[in-house]
C-alpha cells in the first residue's frame, strides 16, 4: 500500500516543577517500521520546561497488503522518574486509506 495516513497528534505535557531533559522520541514493537513521528526524534527539543508541552505527530505507512492492522508503541524517554512514557499505536487500512489510532487517545504526561 505504502500510502501514509494523516498525522495524529500526541501532546507531551510536563506537569513537573522542573524541566524534562534528554528527551528522545521513538517507536518500538513488532511493526515499528510502519510508524513514524513526522516531527522526528527531537520534536520536543532536548528540554521541555516545567508546565510546558509539545506536539508529536505520528504517521502510519503500512507495508503489508490490505486488509491489515498493525501495532507499535510510541516511546518517550526523558529525565523524569516515570520515564519512559509509552502509548500504544494502532494502524490499519480502511477503504484503501491508511489510518493511525492512538490508544489511549490522550496526552502523555
Amino acid at each position: 500500500m505504502h500510502v501514509a495516513s494523516n498525522a495524529q497528534t500526541v501532546t507531551l505535557t510536563n506537569n513537573t516543577p522542573v524541566a524534562l531533559n534528554g528527551i528522545v522520541i521513538g517507536v518500538s514493537g513488532p511493526n515499528a517500521g510502519d510508524f513514524a513521528t513526522s516531527t522526528g526524534t527531537t520534536a520536543c527539543g532536548a528540554s521541555l520546561p516545567a508546565s510546558g508541552s509539545c506536539d508529536i505527530n505520528v504517521v502510519f505507512t503500512p507495508t503489508a497488503a490490505p486488509p491489515t492492522t498493525e501495532t507499535a508503541t510510541l516511546v518517550v524517554t526523558d529525565s523524569d522518574v516515570t520515564s519512559p512514557q509509552e502509548m500504544t499505536l494502532s494502524g490499519g487500512v480502511v477503504a484503501n486509506a491508511a489510518v493511525v489510532e492512538l490508544s489511549p487517545n490522550v496526552s502523555l504526561v
